[in-house]
């Protein structure tokens, strides 16, 4: 059952939802593999972090994006119900923030950010659909199969992305759940 999505917020500044044909291109593209020109764009992006005099230059390695593997599972049926009726937008719960990505856009929508912070390389199988307000993805965890058609989501920090036991956490057993988490105690 989809809930009435502007109850779950204390505030909203929702935008249209997306339209069917945006849903249908959503759904086909968001999880694909790369295309060669992104492998590329991503592949180039990449610098030596560290300085020439640094012993750690001659041992920095670039990662190589065409191994980079994709979620395989699709989006809970919750999750895209809610692009259907805001595509992005702002809203809070407690003291939780959501700055929601839209479906489909080539500078911040799902995929455009899951590849602009290079999400594959370092959290694979996490789908971004949100910012908290300081700099922290919400995620889906898609790893395992989903459960009941829902993913669990994982907060992680943009300069900090990982599967290590420091580098998220686990929210929300599932999407809507997650909405109604008031999140941590200022």
């Amino acid at each position: 059952m989809v809930p009435h999505w502007e109850t779950l917020f204390d505030a909203c500044a929702k935008e249209d939802g997306a339209s069917a044909e945006m849903m249908a291109e959503f759904v086909r593209t968001a999880l694909q593999p790369l295309s060669p020109d992104e492998v590329n764009e991503a592949n180039a992006s990449q610098e030596n972090p560290f300085p020439a005099g640094d012993p750690l230059h001659s041992a920095y390695l670039p990662f190589n994006a065409e191994i980079w593997a994709m979620p395989t599972y699709g989006f809970p049926m919750s999750y895209l119900a809610f692009l259907q009726w805001s595509n992005g937008g702002n809203f809070t719960k407690g003291n939780r923030e959501f700055g929601f990505f839209p479906a489909v856009d080539p500078q911040c929508g799902v995929r455009a950010m899951m590849l602009a912070y290079q999400i594959p390389e370092y959290m694979p199988h996490a789908v971004p659909f949100a910012f908290d307000g300081a700099g922290t993805f919400y995620l889906f965890d898609m790893r395992q199969p989903p459960v009941d058609d829902e993913f669990p989501i994982v907060l992680s920090h943009a300069g900090s992305l990982g599967w290590d036991e420091y580098d998220h956490e686990r929210i929300a057993e599932d999407f809507v759940s997650a909405l109604l988490c008031p999140g941590p105690k200022e």
